[in-house]
Protein backbone atom coordinates (compact mmCIF):
# COMPACT_ATOMS: atom_id res chain seq x y z
CA UNK A 1 0.00 0.00 0.00
CA UNK A 2 1.34 3.36 -0.95
CA UNK A 3 1.86 5.00 2.34
CA UNK A 4 1.30 2.14 4.49
CA UNK A 5 -1.57 1.65 6.69
CA UNK A 6 -1.70 -0.04 9.95
CA UNK A 7 -3.58 -3.13 10.67
CA UNK A 8 -6.69 -3.50 12.46
CA UNK A 9 -8.51 -3.79 15.40
CA UNK A 10 -9.05 -5.70 18.55
CA UNK A 11 -11.30 -5.35 21.48
CA UNK A 12 -11.05 -8.59 23.32
CA UNK A 13 -9.56 -12.03 22.92
CA UNK A 14 -12.69 -13.92 23.92
CA UNK A 15 -15.56 -14.72 21.62
CA UNK A 16 -18.11 -11.98 21.23
CA UNK A 17 -21.31 -13.32 22.73
CA UNK A 18 -23.47 -12.14 19.89
CA UNK A 19 -23.14 -13.92 16.59
CA UNK A 20 -25.96 -12.62 14.46
CA UNK A 21 -27.09 -9.32 13.05
CA UNK A 22 -29.96 -7.43 14.64
CA UNK A 23 -33.35 -8.56 13.36
CA UNK A 24 -35.98 -5.92 12.59
CA UNK A 25 -39.30 -7.32 13.80
CA UNK A 26 -42.46 -7.00 11.74
CA UNK A 27 -44.72 -6.71 14.77
CA UNK A 28 -48.48 -6.77 15.08
CA UNK A 29 -49.18 -3.11 15.87
CA UNK A 30 -46.47 -0.67 16.89
CA UNK A 31 -45.61 1.21 20.07
CA UNK A 32 -46.59 4.84 20.40
CA UNK A 33 -43.47 6.81 19.32
CA UNK A 34 -41.78 8.73 22.12
CA UNK A 35 -38.45 10.02 23.36
CA UNK A 36 -36.69 9.74 26.71
CA UNK A 37 -38.54 6.60 27.78
CA UNK A 38 -37.38 3.19 28.96
CA UNK A 39 -38.13 -0.50 28.62
CA UNK A 40 -38.48 -3.20 31.27
CA UNK A 41 -39.81 -6.75 31.57
CA UNK A 42 -42.41 -8.16 33.95
CA UNK A 43 -43.48 -11.82 33.73
CA UNK A 44 -42.42 -12.23 30.11
CA UNK A 45 -44.00 -9.01 28.82
CA UNK A 46 -42.09 -5.85 27.95
CA UNK A 47 -43.32 -2.46 29.15
CA UNK A 48 -42.34 0.70 27.29
CA UNK A 49 -42.86 3.42 29.88
CA UNK A 50 -42.59 7.19 29.95
CA UNK A 51 -41.51 9.75 27.41
CA UNK A 52 -42.17 13.43 26.83
CA UNK A 53 -45.79 14.39 26.27
CA UNK A 54 -47.36 11.66 28.46
CA UNK A 55 -47.55 8.76 26.01
CA UNK A 56 -49.36 5.66 27.32
CA UNK A 57 -47.60 2.53 28.46
CA UNK A 58 -47.14 0.16 25.54
CA UNK A 59 -46.88 -3.58 26.16
CA UNK A 60 -45.02 -6.02 23.92
CA UNK A 61 -45.68 -9.76 23.99
CA UNK A 62 -42.60 -11.46 22.48
CA UNK A 63 -44.44 -14.77 22.16
CA UNK A 64 -47.13 -13.13 20.01
CA UNK A 65 -44.81 -10.52 18.47
CA UNK A 66 -47.46 -7.90 19.18
CA UNK A 67 -47.88 -4.51 20.82
CA UNK A 68 -50.89 -3.16 22.71
CA UNK A 69 -51.58 0.09 24.52
CA UNK A 70 -52.17 0.33 28.28
CA UNK A 71 -52.81 3.21 30.69
CA UNK A 72 -51.24 6.66 30.78
CA UNK A 73 -49.11 7.79 33.75
CA UNK A 74 -50.66 10.33 36.13
CA UNK A 75 -47.97 12.88 35.24
CA UNK A 76 -45.39 13.32 32.53
CA UNK A 77 -42.33 11.15 33.27
CA UNK A 78 -39.18 10.83 31.20
CA UNK A 79 -35.42 10.28 31.52
CA UNK A 80 -36.00 7.21 33.66
CA UNK A 81 -34.62 3.76 34.39
CA UNK A 82 -37.43 1.67 35.91
CA UNK A 83 -36.86 -1.40 38.08
CA UNK A 84 -39.21 -4.24 38.98
CA UNK A 85 -39.91 -5.10 42.63
CA UNK A 86 -42.47 -7.73 43.65
CA UNK A 87 -44.09 -7.63 40.22
CA UNK A 88 -44.51 -3.86 40.10
CA UNK A 89 -42.55 -1.23 38.21
CA UNK A 90 -40.85 1.38 40.42
CA UNK A 91 -39.85 4.74 38.97
CA UNK A 92 -37.67 7.13 40.93
CA UNK A 93 -35.16 9.85 40.12
CA UNK A 94 -36.82 10.44 36.76
CA UNK A 95 -37.67 13.83 35.26
CA UNK A 96 -41.00 15.56 34.81
CA UNK A 97 -41.84 18.81 33.02
CA UNK A 98 -40.62 20.55 29.88
CA UNK A 99 -37.18 21.32 28.50
CA UNK A 100 -34.92 22.74 29.84
CA UNK A 101 -36.35 23.33 33.32
CA UNK A 102 -37.42 19.79 34.21
CA UNK A 103 -37.49 18.66 37.82
CA UNK A 104 -36.96 15.35 39.54
CA UNK A 105 -39.89 13.35 40.90
CA UNK A 106 -40.80 14.16 44.49
CA UNK A 107 -42.26 10.72 45.16
CA UNK A 108 -41.69 7.18 43.96
CA UNK A 109 -44.14 6.33 41.18
CA UNK A 110 -45.39 2.73 40.94
CA UNK A 111 -47.05 0.96 38.03
CA UNK A 112 -48.91 -2.33 38.53
CA UNK A 113 -48.94 -4.32 35.25
CA UNK A 114 -51.59 -6.72 36.56
CA UNK A 115 -54.19 -4.03 37.20
CA UNK A 116 -52.77 -1.48 34.75
CA UNK A 117 -52.96 1.10 37.54
CA UNK A 118 -50.62 3.73 38.92
CA UNK A 119 -49.96 4.73 42.52
CA UNK A 120 -47.63 6.97 44.48
CA UNK A 121 -45.09 5.53 46.88
CA UNK A 122 -42.70 7.00 49.42
CA UNK A 123 -41.35 10.52 49.38
CA UNK A 124 -37.90 11.06 47.87
CA UNK A 125 -35.84 13.29 50.18
CA UNK A 126 -35.86 16.81 48.75
CA UNK A 127 -32.09 17.08 48.92
CA UNK A 128 -31.65 13.88 46.82
CA UNK A 129 -34.26 14.51 44.14
CA UNK A 130 -32.95 14.48 40.57
CA UNK A 131 -33.62 12.96 37.14
CA UNK A 132 -31.78 11.03 34.41
CA UNK A 133 -30.12 8.80 37.02
CA UNK A 134 -29.01 5.18 36.83
CA UNK A 135 -31.24 2.85 38.87
CA UNK A 136 -30.82 -0.87 39.67
CA UNK A 137 -32.46 -3.39 41.99
CA UNK A 138 -30.25 -5.67 44.10
CA UNK A 139 -31.59 -7.98 46.83
CA UNK A 140 -34.83 -6.01 47.31
CA UNK A 141 -32.94 -2.73 47.58
CA UNK A 142 -32.99 -0.03 44.91
CA UNK A 143 -29.72 1.80 44.20
CA UNK A 144 -29.58 5.19 42.48
CA UNK A 145 -26.38 6.71 41.06
CA UNK A 146 -25.71 10.02 39.35
CA UNK A 147 -28.38 12.17 37.74
CA UNK A 148 -29.03 15.87 37.34
CA UNK A 149 -30.81 18.24 39.73
CA UNK A 150 -31.99 21.15 37.56
CA UNK A 151 -33.28 19.43 34.47
CA UNK A 152 -31.17 20.19 31.43
CA UNK A 153 -29.98 23.48 32.89
CA UNK A 154 -27.28 21.82 35.00
CA UNK A 155 -26.56 20.35 38.38
CA UNK A 156 -25.18 16.95 37.38
CA UNK A 157 -24.14 14.93 40.41
CA UNK A 158 -22.22 11.84 41.46
CA UNK A 159 -24.58 10.98 44.32
CA UNK A 160 -25.20 7.38 45.27
CA UNK A 161 -28.18 6.26 47.34
CA UNK A 162 -30.00 3.15 48.53
CA UNK A 163 -33.78 3.07 48.82
CA UNK A 164 -35.74 0.36 50.63
CA UNK A 165 -39.07 -0.01 48.79
CA UNK A 166 -40.63 -1.81 51.77
CA UNK A 167 -39.87 0.76 54.46
CA UNK A 168 -39.17 3.92 52.46
CA UNK A 169 -35.79 4.32 54.15
CA UNK A 170 -33.36 6.36 52.07
CA UNK A 171 -29.62 5.97 52.73
CA UNK A 172 -26.88 8.16 51.32
CA UNK A 173 -23.86 6.12 50.22
CA UNK A 174 -20.35 7.18 49.10
CA UNK A 175 -20.32 9.36 45.99
CA UNK A 176 -19.29 7.77 42.70
CA UNK A 177 -15.94 8.83 41.21
CA UNK A 178 -17.59 10.67 38.30
CA UNK A 179 -20.56 12.97 37.89
CA UNK A 180 -22.91 11.91 35.10
CA UNK A 181 -26.51 12.06 33.88
CA UNK A 182 -28.45 10.66 30.91
CA UNK A 183 -27.30 7.06 31.26
CA UNK A 184 -28.34 3.70 32.65
CA UNK A 185 -26.69 1.48 35.23
CA UNK A 186 -26.43 -2.31 35.43
CA UNK A 187 -25.83 -4.90 38.13
CA UNK A 188 -23.63 -7.96 37.62
CA UNK A 189 -21.97 -10.35 40.08
CA UNK A 190 -22.02 -8.14 43.15
CA UNK A 191 -21.12 -4.93 41.37
CA UNK A 192 -23.04 -1.91 40.06
CA UNK A 193 -21.78 -0.38 36.81
CA UNK A 194 -22.43 3.25 35.81
CA UNK A 195 -21.64 3.43 32.08
CA UNK A 196 -22.09 6.19 29.54
CA UNK A 197 -23.78 9.50 30.20
CA UNK A 198 -22.63 13.08 30.17
CA UNK A 199 -22.49 16.25 32.25
CA UNK A 200 -25.39 18.29 30.85
CA UNK A 201 -25.40 22.09 31.13
CA UNK A 202 -27.82 24.01 28.93
CA UNK A 203 -27.00 27.21 30.78
CA UNK A 204 -23.40 26.99 29.48
CA UNK A 205 -24.52 25.66 26.06
CA UNK A 206 -22.98 22.25 26.76
CA UNK A 207 -25.77 19.79 26.12
CA UNK A 208 -24.07 17.00 24.19
CA UNK A 209 -20.31 17.50 24.22
CA UNK A 210 -19.38 16.53 27.79
CA UNK A 211 -19.77 12.77 27.52
CA UNK A 212 -18.27 10.61 30.26
CA UNK A 213 -16.08 7.77 28.97
CA UNK A 214 -15.02 6.46 32.39
CA UNK A 215 -17.10 3.60 33.81
CA UNK A 216 -17.62 3.63 37.59
CA UNK A 217 -17.97 0.34 39.47
CA UNK A 218 -19.34 -0.10 43.00
CA UNK A 219 -18.46 -3.29 44.86
CA UNK A 220 -21.35 -4.06 47.22
CA UNK A 221 -19.22 -6.38 49.35
CA UNK A 222 -16.44 -3.88 50.06
CA UNK A 223 -18.52 -0.72 49.79
CA UNK A 224 -15.86 0.81 47.55
CA UNK A 225 -15.95 2.52 44.18
CA UNK A 226 -13.43 1.98 41.40
CA UNK A 227 -13.10 2.94 37.73
CA UNK A 228 -12.63 0.42 34.93
CA UNK A 229 -9.06 0.38 33.57
CA UNK A 230 -10.36 1.08 30.05
CA UNK A 231 -12.97 3.72 29.13
CA UNK A 232 -16.09 3.11 27.07
CA UNK A 233 -14.76 2.89 23.47
CA UNK A 234 -17.55 5.05 22.04
CA UNK A 235 -18.54 7.69 24.63
CA UNK A 236 -22.25 8.60 24.47
CA UNK A 237 -25.20 9.51 26.66
CA UNK A 238 -28.83 8.45 26.54
CA UNK A 239 -27.66 4.85 26.27
CA UNK A 240 -29.32 1.67 27.47
CA UNK A 241 -27.25 -0.65 29.67
CA UNK A 242 -27.95 -4.27 30.64
CA UNK A 243 -26.07 -7.30 31.95
CA UNK A 244 -25.74 -10.23 29.55
CA UNK A 245 -23.89 -13.26 30.89
CA UNK A 246 -20.50 -11.93 31.97
CA UNK A 247 -20.90 -8.78 29.88
CA UNK A 248 -22.06 -5.28 30.77
CA UNK A 249 -23.60 -4.19 27.47
CA UNK A 250 -23.98 -0.53 26.44
CA UNK A 251 -26.43 0.08 23.59
CA UNK A 252 -27.01 3.16 21.45
CA UNK A 253 -27.00 6.70 22.77
CA UNK A 254 -26.36 10.24 21.56
CA UNK A 255 -23.37 12.56 21.37
CA UNK A 256 -22.36 15.60 19.33
CA UNK A 257 -22.87 13.85 16.01
CA UNK A 258 -26.23 14.30 14.28
CA UNK A 259 -27.54 10.73 14.21
CA UNK A 260 -28.02 8.59 17.27
CA UNK A 261 -25.51 5.85 17.97
CA UNK A 262 -26.10 2.32 16.76
CA UNK A 263 -22.98 0.94 18.47
CA UNK A 264 -23.30 -1.89 20.97
CA UNK A 265 -20.20 -2.39 23.12
CA UNK A 266 -19.65 -4.63 26.13
CA UNK A 267 -17.24 -4.84 29.04
CA UNK A 268 -16.31 -8.50 29.41
CA UNK A 269 -15.96 -8.84 33.18
CA UNK A 270 -14.17 -12.19 33.15
CA UNK A 271 -11.49 -11.04 30.69
CA UNK A 272 -11.45 -7.37 31.71
CA UNK A 273 -11.68 -5.87 28.25
CA UNK A 274 -14.14 -4.31 25.82
CA UNK A 275 -15.54 -6.08 22.81
CA UNK A 276 -18.08 -5.23 20.16
CA UNK A 277 -21.50 -6.67 19.51
CA UNK A 278 -23.16 -6.17 16.11
CA UNK A 279 -24.51 -2.66 15.69
CA UNK A 280 -28.26 -2.08 15.87
CA UNK A 281 -30.14 -1.57 12.62
CA UNK A 282 -31.21 1.88 13.81
CA UNK A 283 -29.26 4.25 15.98
CA UNK A 284 -31.44 5.23 18.93
CA UNK A 285 -31.22 6.94 22.31
CA UNK A 286 -33.63 7.50 25.17
CA UNK A 287 -34.96 3.96 25.43
CA UNK A 288 -34.05 0.70 27.14
CA UNK A 289 -33.21 -2.92 26.45
CA UNK A 290 -34.45 -6.27 27.73
CA UNK A 291 -32.74 -9.67 27.83
CA UNK A 292 -35.31 -12.39 27.13
CA UNK A 293 -34.94 -16.02 26.00
CA UNK A 294 -31.39 -15.47 24.75
CA UNK A 295 -32.29 -12.35 22.77
CA UNK A 296 -31.61 -8.69 23.46
CA UNK A 297 -34.66 -6.58 22.56
CA UNK A 298 -34.89 -2.84 22.11
CA UNK A 299 -37.43 -0.48 20.56
CA UNK A 300 -38.62 3.11 20.18
CA UNK A 301 -36.25 5.88 21.23
CA UNK A 302 -35.05 8.74 19.07
CA UNK A 303 -33.09 8.45 15.83
CA UNK A 304 -31.09 11.69 15.99
CA UNK A 305 -29.39 13.73 18.66
CA UNK A 306 -31.98 15.61 20.70
CA UNK A 307 -35.73 15.17 20.34
CA UNK A 308 -36.51 13.57 16.98
CA UNK A 309 -37.39 11.66 14.96
CA UNK A 310 -39.15 9.38 17.42
CA UNK A 311 -38.95 5.75 16.36
CA UNK A 312 -41.58 3.01 16.55
CA UNK A 313 -39.45 0.09 15.40
CA UNK A 314 -38.59 -3.02 17.41
CA UNK A 315 -35.46 -5.10 16.89
CA UNK A 316 -33.68 -7.97 18.59
CA UNK A 317 -30.28 -9.66 18.61
CA UNK A 318 -29.85 -13.40 19.00
CA UNK A 319 -27.17 -14.42 21.49
CA UNK A 320 -26.71 -17.88 20.06
CA UNK A 321 -22.96 -18.24 19.85
CA UNK A 322 -21.48 -19.09 16.48
CA UNK A 323 -17.91 -20.29 16.58
CA UNK A 324 -15.26 -18.43 14.67
CA UNK A 325 -13.70 -20.37 11.80
CA UNK A 326 -9.94 -20.45 11.46
CA UNK A 327 -8.52 -19.03 8.23
CA UNK A 328 -5.05 -20.45 8.94
CA UNK A 329 -4.47 -24.08 9.91
CA UNK A 330 -1.10 -23.49 11.59
CA UNK A 331 0.71 -26.00 9.36
CA UNK A 332 0.75 -24.66 5.81
CA UNK A 333 -0.80 -22.02 3.56
CA UNK A 334 -3.78 -24.08 2.47
CA UNK A 335 -6.62 -21.65 1.70
CA UNK A 336 -4.20 -18.84 0.84
CA UNK A 337 -2.28 -17.84 -2.27
CA UNK A 338 0.52 -15.38 -3.00
CA UNK A 339 -0.46 -12.56 -5.36
CA UNK A 340 2.28 -10.43 -6.90
CA UNK A 341 4.15 -9.61 -10.06
CA UNK A 342 5.61 -12.65 -11.74
CA UNK A 343 9.19 -11.68 -10.91
CA UNK A 344 8.52 -11.80 -7.15
CA UNK A 345 6.60 -15.06 -7.06
CA UNK A 346 9.59 -17.33 -6.35
CA UNK A 347 11.05 -15.22 -3.54
CA UNK A 348 9.15 -16.98 -0.73
CA UNK A 349 8.53 -13.94 1.43
CA UNK A 350 5.55 -15.73 2.98
CA UNK A 351 6.01 -19.03 4.82
CA UNK A 352 4.83 -20.98 7.86
CA UNK A 353 7.23 -21.11 10.83
CA UNK A 354 6.38 -22.55 14.27
CA UNK A 355 2.64 -22.41 13.64
CA UNK A 356 2.69 -18.79 12.44
CA UNK A 357 2.54 -17.11 9.06
CA UNK A 358 5.91 -15.43 8.69
CA UNK A 359 6.60 -12.45 6.45
CA UNK A 360 10.33 -12.00 5.87
CA UNK A 361 11.85 -9.56 3.39
CA UNK A 362 14.54 -8.44 5.84
CA UNK A 363 17.39 -9.13 3.40
CA UNK A 364 15.74 -8.01 0.18
CA UNK A 365 14.18 -4.67 -0.70
CA UNK A 366 14.12 -5.36 -4.44
CA UNK A 367 10.48 -6.33 -4.84
CA UNK A 368 7.04 -5.00 -5.63
CA UNK A 369 3.91 -5.42 -3.54
CA UNK A 370 3.40 -9.00 -2.42
CA UNK A 371 0.13 -10.15 -0.87
CA UNK A 372 -0.92 -13.35 0.86
CA UNK A 373 -4.62 -13.58 0.00
CA UNK A 374 -7.44 -15.89 1.08
CA UNK A 375 -8.97 -18.10 -1.58
CA UNK A 376 -12.44 -17.42 -0.20
CA UNK A 377 -14.33 -14.13 -0.39
CA UNK A 378 -16.19 -12.46 2.48
CA UNK A 379 -18.73 -9.63 2.76
CA UNK A 380 -19.89 -8.84 6.33
CA UNK A 381 -17.65 -10.41 8.94
CA UNK A 382 -15.93 -10.22 12.31
CA UNK A 383 -12.20 -10.94 11.95
CA UNK A 384 -9.64 -11.45 14.69
CA UNK A 385 -5.91 -12.02 14.42
CA UNK A 386 -2.64 -11.50 16.23
CA UNK A 387 0.53 -10.03 14.75
CA UNK A 388 4.13 -9.58 15.82
CA UNK A 389 6.41 -6.79 14.59
CA UNK A 390 9.94 -5.59 15.29
CA UNK A 391 11.32 -2.11 15.89
CA UNK A 392 14.45 -2.75 13.84
CA UNK A 393 12.41 -3.10 10.64
CA UNK A 394 10.80 0.04 9.26
CA UNK A 395 8.77 -1.58 6.49
CA UNK A 396 5.02 -1.45 6.13
CA UNK A 397 2.31 -4.09 6.16
CA UNK A 398 -1.43 -4.22 6.62
CA UNK A 399 -4.61 -6.25 6.45
CA UNK A 400 -6.55 -5.74 3.25
CA UNK A 401 -10.26 -6.63 3.23
CA UNK A 402 -13.06 -6.92 0.67
CA UNK A 403 -10.41 -6.81 -2.02
CA UNK A 404 -9.89 -8.32 -5.47
CA UNK A 405 -6.72 -8.99 -7.48
CA UNK A 406 -6.46 -7.60 -11.01
CA UNK A 407 -3.76 -9.42 -13.00
CA UNK A 408 -4.10 -6.94 -15.89
CA UNK A 409 -3.16 -3.90 -13.81
CA UNK A 410 0.55 -3.20 -14.35
CA UNK A 411 1.54 -6.78 -13.64
CA UNK A 412 -0.99 -7.23 -10.86
CA UNK A 413 -2.73 -5.10 -8.22
CA UNK A 414 -5.00 -5.82 -5.24
CA UNK A 415 -7.82 -3.29 -5.13
CA UNK A 416 -9.71 -2.65 -1.88
CA UNK A 417 -9.42 -1.00 1.56
CA UNK A 418 -6.51 -1.78 3.86
CA UNK A 419 -6.01 -1.41 7.59
CA UNK A 420 -2.48 -0.26 8.25
CA UNK A 421 0.33 -1.91 10.20
CA UNK A 422 3.31 0.41 10.33
CA UNK A 423 5.78 -0.51 13.12
CA UNK A 424 7.66 2.84 13.09
CA UNK A 425 4.46 4.77 13.82
CA UNK A 426 2.07 2.73 16.02
CA UNK A 427 -0.63 5.42 16.17
CA UNK A 428 -1.35 4.63 12.51
CA UNK A 429 -2.41 1.10 13.40
CA UNK A 430 -5.95 0.45 12.23
CA UNK A 431 -6.29 3.58 10.11
CA UNK A 432 -7.71 2.86 6.65
CA UNK A 433 -6.02 3.42 3.31
CA UNK A 434 -7.93 2.66 0.13
CA UNK A 435 -5.78 0.71 -2.34
CA UNK A 436 -8.46 0.88 -5.04
CA UNK A 437 -7.17 2.32 -8.30
CA UNK A 438 -8.91 5.64 -8.93
CA UNK A 439 -9.29 6.34 -5.21
CA UNK A 440 -5.89 5.62 -3.65
CA UNK A 441 -5.87 7.73 -0.50
CA UNK A 442 -6.44 7.65 3.23
CA UNK A 443 -10.16 7.30 3.83
CA UNK A 444 -9.97 7.17 7.63
CA UNK A 445 -9.02 9.85 8.34
CA UNK A 446 -10.14 11.31 5.03
CA UNK A 447 -7.24 12.95 3.17
CA UNK A 448 -6.66 14.08 -0.39
CA UNK A 449 -4.74 11.72 -2.72
CA UNK A 450 -1.00 12.06 -2.16
CA UNK A 451 -1.37 13.52 1.33
CA UNK A 452 0.13 11.15 3.90
CA UNK A 453 0.39 13.61 6.79
CA UNK A 454 -2.01 12.10 9.31
CA UNK A 455 -3.47 14.79 11.63
CA UNK A 456 -2.60 13.75 15.16
CA UNK A 457 -5.95 14.96 16.46
CA UNK A 458 -7.71 12.46 14.17
CA UNK A 459 -5.95 9.45 15.70
CA UNK A 460 -6.33 7.67 19.01
CA UNK A 461 -3.20 8.37 21.10
CA UNK A 462 -3.92 5.28 23.20
CA UNK A 463 -3.25 2.96 20.26
CA UNK A 464 0.03 1.22 21.04
CA UNK A 465 2.03 -1.69 19.65
CA UNK A 466 4.32 -4.13 21.42
CA UNK A 467 7.48 -5.29 19.70
CA UNK A 468 9.79 -8.30 19.52
CA UNK A 469 9.71 -12.05 19.91
CA UNK A 470 6.89 -13.30 22.10
CA UNK A 471 5.08 -9.95 22.03
CA UNK A 472 1.76 -10.30 20.21
CA UNK A 473 -0.61 -7.53 19.24
CA UNK A 474 -4.32 -8.35 19.21
CA UNK A 475 -6.45 -7.04 16.38
CA UNK A 476 -10.12 -7.03 15.48
CA UNK A 477 -12.01 -5.90 12.36
CA UNK A 478 -15.79 -5.69 12.15
CA UNK A 479 -17.15 -5.01 8.66
CA UNK A 480 -20.91 -4.54 8.30
CA UNK A 481 -22.38 -2.96 5.19
CA UNK A 482 -20.33 0.14 4.45
CA UNK A 483 -19.13 0.46 8.04
CA UNK A 484 -15.68 -0.71 9.15
CA UNK A 485 -14.56 -0.67 12.78
CA UNK A 486 -11.02 -1.48 13.85
CA UNK A 487 -9.53 -2.09 17.28
CA UNK A 488 -5.84 -2.47 18.13
CA UNK A 489 -4.97 -3.98 21.49
CA UNK A 490 -8.36 -3.03 22.86
CA UNK A 491 -8.36 0.57 21.61
CA UNK A 492 -10.70 1.89 18.93
CA UNK A 493 -8.46 2.88 16.02
CA UNK A 494 -11.08 3.70 13.40
CA UNK A 495 -14.83 3.75 12.92
CA UNK A 496 -15.50 4.48 9.26
CA UNK A 497 -18.89 4.98 7.66
CA UNK A 498 -17.99 4.25 4.05
CA UNK A 499 -21.34 5.14 2.49
CA UNK A 500 -20.59 7.09 -0.68
CA UNK A 501 -17.04 5.74 -0.80
CA UNK A 502 -17.00 1.95 -0.58
CA UNK A 503 -20.17 1.73 -2.65
CA UNK A 504 -19.34 4.38 -5.27
CA UNK A 505 -18.85 3.80 -9.00
CA UNK A 506 -15.08 3.27 -8.68
CA UNK A 507 -15.49 0.45 -6.18
CA UNK A 508 -18.52 -1.03 -7.90
CA UNK A 509 -16.61 -1.24 -11.18
CA UNK A 510 -13.84 -3.23 -9.51
CA UNK A 511 -16.27 -5.22 -7.33
CA UNK A 512 -14.51 -4.28 -4.09
CA UNK A 513 -15.33 -2.40 -0.90
CA UNK A 514 -18.45 -4.41 -0.02
CA UNK A 515 -17.13 -7.95 -0.54
CA UNK A 516 -13.95 -9.69 -1.62
CA UNK A 517 -10.82 -11.39 -0.34
CA UNK A 518 -8.81 -10.81 2.83
CA UNK A 519 -5.05 -10.38 2.43
CA UNK A 520 -1.88 -9.67 4.37
CA UNK A 521 0.39 -7.18 2.63
CA UNK A 522 4.09 -6.59 2.09
CA UNK A 523 4.69 -3.05 0.86
CA UNK A 524 6.90 -2.62 -2.20
CA UNK A 525 10.64 -2.10 -1.62
CA UNK A 526 10.35 -2.58 2.15
CA UNK A 527 12.56 -4.65 4.42
CA UNK A 528 10.21 -6.17 6.94
CA UNK A 529 9.79 -9.08 9.30
CA UNK A 530 6.44 -9.89 10.87
CA UNK A 531 4.37 -12.83 12.03
CA UNK A 532 0.64 -13.53 12.05
CA UNK A 533 -1.37 -16.15 13.90
CA UNK A 534 -4.79 -16.95 15.40
CA UNK A 535 -6.57 -15.66 12.30
CA UNK A 536 -10.25 -16.41 12.84
CA UNK A 537 -13.41 -15.11 11.22
CA UNK A 538 -17.15 -15.26 11.72
CA UNK A 539 -19.50 -14.17 8.96
CA UNK A 540 -22.25 -11.78 10.02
Amino acid sequence: MNAGLLSTLFLCAGLCASAQSWEALNTVNEPVPRNESSLTEVDGLFYLIGGRGMPPVCVFDPAENSWRTASTPPIEIHHLQPVVFEGKVYILCAMTGGFPHETGLEKVLIYDPQSDEWSWGHDIPAERQRGAAGVVLVDDQIYVVGGIVRGHMGGFVNWFDRYDPKTGEWTELPDAPNQRDHFQAAYLDGKIYAAGGRCTSHETKQLFNRTVAAVDVYDLASGQWSVLPEPLPTPRAGNATIAVGQDVVVLGGESQRERAHEEVEAWQTDQQCWHAYPSMNAGRHGTGAVLHNNYIYTCAGTGNRGGGPNLKTTERLSLETAEFSSLFNGADLTGWSVQCREGDRAKNYWSVVDGCIQLDSADDAEHGYVWLMTDQEYADFHLKLEFQVYKEYSGNSGVQIRSRYDETDNGGWLNGPQLDIHPPNPVRAGLIYDETRGNQRWIYPSLEPGNHRIPVEQTNPKVRLVYGEGEWNQMEIIAEGTRIRCFVNGELASDFDGAGVLDDAVHEARQVGRSGHIALQLHANDRLKAKFRSIVLREL
